[in-house]
């Protein structure tokens, strides 16, 4: 049986539909088709080099708009490939039906199983992952800094495998890998952790807390009203904490040694918080658990409410 693509173009709709489809399918194939074999491998290899750029760039960039905006640049790229390559294969072959036939490593189907042999073997070396990942926060261990329902975006790229003072990391939980945590970085590998009477230690110096005024939980059980801190970290990073009491069960604790590669959490809220302190249900965070750091708040209850008063 001999090969479709080497048939003369007669330059029928049957022909030039036939066409799109195949540039539809690979942007460029269609030209291959319609006997503008160089334009074909072109469009081809330009569509082949943006994905590789996007898969790259995708793992390697920050979740941050400039990011973004490449990103969604090398998109519409791609799209504008796949939306006017079809038309020009349609055009090429209603007003230039060619009647030659093409050589061998001219044809379509040769043509097309060299171009899907390197993308299946791009796929496979380098399947398509972005830099960040979004996660839904379930429970008001994070209060005030994240609310119940918030949805986050998290940097999982490279750069955040070993996390500072301060950071909101997502991670594995160390006895059951299933279940996703979200907590801050208070502790980092050698550093000697403690609570007293409330109040965090770190190295044996105190971490200043200053008084900012009173909270009301909302959205995590019954209404609290609690104590508001802004606490401050050994690398000068401050963030807000919630304080009902410094008597409870977590606010005098041993004195945890951070292992190597590993780091120390604790939930904002720290009176309703599952963290570090609790060695038998979450411990020290090896580095290799760590999917990534909160960047910002994609979706917040808070939008909605303020929506609902607009409306």
């Amino acid at each position: 049986m001999s090969d479709p693509s080497d048939q003369p173009i007669r330059g029928s709709w049957r022909c030039a539909a036939w066409g799109g489809v195949l540039s539809l399918a690979m942007p460029g194939l269609g030209q291959v088709y319609a006997r503008s074999w160089r334009l074909g491998v072109v469009l081809l290899t330009v569509i082949t080099l943006l994905g590789i750029t996007t898969r790259v760039l995708s793992r390697l960039l920050p979740p941050d708009p400039a990011a973004l905006g490449l990103l969604l640049a090398l998109l519409a790229a791609i799209l504008a490939c796949y939306a006017g390559a079809p038309i020009h294969a349609v055009r090429r072959i209603r007003l230039y039906p060619d009647p030659a036939k093409p050589r061998w490593f001219r044809s379509t189907w040769f043509t097309a199983a060299v171009f899907l042999s390197i993308n299946v073997g791009i796929d496979t070396a380098a399947p398509l992952q972005l830099g960040w990942r979004t996660f839904s926060i379930p429970s008001g261990g994070t209060l005030p800094t994240l609310l119940v329902g918030d949805m986050i975006v998290t940097d999982t790229t490279g750069s955040v495998i070993m996390p500072a003072y301060g950071d909101m990391i997502v991670f594995l939980l160390p006895r059951d890998p299933s279940q996703t945590f979200i907590k801050r970085v208070v502790g980092l590998p050698g550093d000697r952790v403690q609570m007293k009477r409330g109040q965090l230690y770190v190295n044996s110096t105190i971490m200043p807390r200053q008084s900012a005024g009173d909270y009301v939980t909302q959205g995590d059980g019954p209404r609290m009203l609690l104590r508001r801190f802004i606490e401050t970290l050994p690398n000068g990073s401050s963030h807000a904490i919630l304080k009902a009491a410094d008597d409870g069960p977590l606010d005098n604790t041993i004195l945890y040694r951070v292992p190597a590669d590993s780091v120390f959490v604790l939930g904002d809220n720290r009176d309703n918080s599952q963290d570090s302190r609790m060695m038998d249900a979450v411990g020290f965070i090896p580095s290799d658990n760590v999917i990534g750091r909160a960047w910002t708040v994609l979706w917040s209850p808070r939008m909605a409410r303020i929506l609902s008063r607009i409306d």
